[in-house]
């Protein structure tokens, strides 16, 4: 009585099939005969139990324009399901038969973009699922017609560099032929990492990179026809940055101290910062430093002024190319000379010297700690306010220089173990995590420009680690012995305006050849000829101790 249909099978039984989709209770009659006239009727009640039943994905089509950005309309709205059960997509083509890219964004809609420059008809397949089990595949067909607007988007030529993390490149795109409104961004469409932008919107923006490795960068534009886009690849390499700690005693040290050079070298290393410290000399004042399980290499000199670590450069730089510099300079020439300008003009050479080398060198110099001797300890806070203006008047396009606080929160007496050099309890790690700030903000891209994008998966940007340790003073350190936790330092430190490093583009062609004087420096010991250091030697003449250079 419910629409099935009932078949005898002659032996007295029959094959009923329900209607489709029907569940529920159902009957049929059949008669039965003695062959001499005698019939009755009787009556087979059946009850049909309900199965979950697929739902049904209907086709769809739809179609845009060449290069053009689709939005599907709601595939759902015509699969349908007997169950009456809520439909959703559980699966779907993410390239499409003839190599466009599909989205699903969540609602039963689709963006979809066709392959670059492809004309002609194209389709990709979803799954619909009914949450109990059923599912079905249905097809969306998209015809792509030929584009009529004359926008036309260039993402620039594929490019190779070598970049450190402060250096930008500048994108050569462009964008042509819009009718009416037009909205332009770059984006990531895949890399290693994140990319910085100076203006997202522009199509020569300058750009910084979060890691190494090939990046595919898009530019995409909208105008009142249409959106299309082009893409670029870029490959960076980010070489490792040699670092040159340079200047006087303070950044030798004498052989009962590590100097800042070591906490410094742990803080990088721990931070996970590729560097490589550089020097023409691995010595400390007097013997070898009581560590050697870091980095020696330096350009520190006991008993020298700035003139003095000049001559040295002479020869030192034959045999390394710094990328950073770490200039702490002055104690024996305010010692010395009572004309602050004196020392600054000395220190301008300094900084000439380096460029010479390397025209994209960055320059960190210090503001310097303070010192309880006379009469250095009455010069070096007047000397220190100047060096911000030094330091503007001196920077460059290519080569910044960056002013580094040491003396902020740093006792001339208490942090020093001799009321000028930096002792190892906690002179030596503030000195150390001044610098650290200092690189730390140099290395990292997102301080330079304010637009962002990354692919859908970048890289985890480097955190710094916390530190922790004691250290005696007055005599070789144990090798036991770590850097202090950050929280036990008081002293606070400034850092460079932010927004001048937007300038500081450096140029990628200029590539000094580190290889070539790495191995000369390691070739050489890292020792300069005897006689050539006798002649440049400089004594500081209030110190009694004997030594050596």
């Amino acid at each position: 009585s419910q629409g099935g249909t009932v078949v005898s099978n002659g032996n007295g039984t029959f094959t009923y099939t329900p209607a489709l989709n029907f569940n529920g209770s159902d009957s049929f009659t059949y008669d039965v005969s003695d062959g001499n006239g005698g019939t009755d009727t009787a009556t087979v009640t059946i009850t049909v139990s309900p199965v979950n039943d697929a739902p049904v994905a209907n086709n769809n089509n739809a179609s845009t324009t060449e290069n053009m950005l689709l939005t599907t309309g709601n595939v759902l709205l015509n699969d349908t399901d007997v169950d009456g059960d809520i439909l959703f997509v559980s699966g779907f083509d993410s390239v499409s038969a003839q190599g466009g890219t599909v989205v699903s964004n969540g609602n039963g809609t689709f963006n979809f973009t066709p392959a670059l420059n492809f004309i002609g008809t194209d389709s990709f397949t979803y799954d619909v699922s009914d949450g109990n089990g059923g599912t079905d595949t249905g097809t969306v067909t998209i015809v792509v017609n030929g584009s009529s607007s004359t926008l036309t988007v260039n993402a620039g030529t594929d490019v190779t560099t070598t970049l450190f993390a402060w250096q930008s490149l500048m994108l050569d795109g462009s964008v042509s032929g819009q009718v009416g409104s037009l909205a332009t961004a770059w984006s990531v469409v895949s890399g290693p990492g994140t990319v910085y932008f100076e203006d997202i919107a522009d199509a020569t923006s300058n750009i910084v990179f979060g890691a190494e490795g090939q990046f595919v960068l898009r530019y995409t534009a909208t105008d009142s026809l249409g959106t299309t886009f082009d893409d670029v690849v870029i490959t960076v390499d980010q070489p490792t940055v040699q670092i040159s700690p340079t200047g006087d005693s303070i950044t030798q040290a004498d052989i009962y101290h590590q100097s800042y050079r070591r906490p410094l070298w742990f803080k990088l290393q721990t931070g996970g910062y590729d560097v490589d410290f550089v020097g023409s000399q691995q010595l400390n004042h007097n013997g070898p430093n009581p560590y050697s399980d870091f980095d020696l290499d330096h350009e520190g000199w006991w008993g020298l002024r700035a003139p003095g670590v000049g001559n040295r450069l002479i020869t030192g730089l034959q045999l390394y190319t710094p990328d950073v510099v770490l200039l702490h300079i002055g104690h024996n020439d305010l010692r010395i000379d009572d004309v602050l300008e004196n020392t600054l003009n000395s220190t301008a050479k300094l900084i000439a010297q380096y460029r010479a080398d390397n025209p994209n060198v960055v320059i960190l110099l210090a503001q310097l700690i303070p010192s309880t001797k006379s009469p250095r300890d009455v010069r070096i806070p007047p000397y220190n306010a100047l060096i911000p203006g030094f330091a503007a008047s001196q920077t460059t396009l290519a080569s910044p220089v960056i002013v580094v606080d040491h003396f902020t929160g740093y006792d001339g007496a208490a942090d020093n173990y001799d009321g000028v050099h930096p002792n190892s309890t906690t002179g030596e790690y503030k000195m150390a995590q001044a610098w650290y700030d200092a690189l730390v903000d140099l290395f990292d891209p997102s301080d330079i420009y304010s637009f962002s994008s990354s692919p859908p998966t970048a890289a985890k940007p480097v955190t710094k680690p916390s530190d922790v340790a004691t250290f005696v003073d007055g005599a070789a350190p144990s090798t036991e012995l770590a850097e202090p936790n950050d929280s036990t330092e008081t002293a606070t430190f400034a850092t460079f305006a932010l927004q001048k490093r937007a300038a500081w583009l450096g140029d990628p062609a200029v590539q000094p050849d580190r290889l070539a004087k790495r191995n000369e420096r390691q070739a050489s010991n890292h020792e300069l000829d005897p006689e050539l250091v006798d002649a440049f030697l400089e004594l500081e003449l209030d110190h009694t101790r004997p030594f050596i250079s």
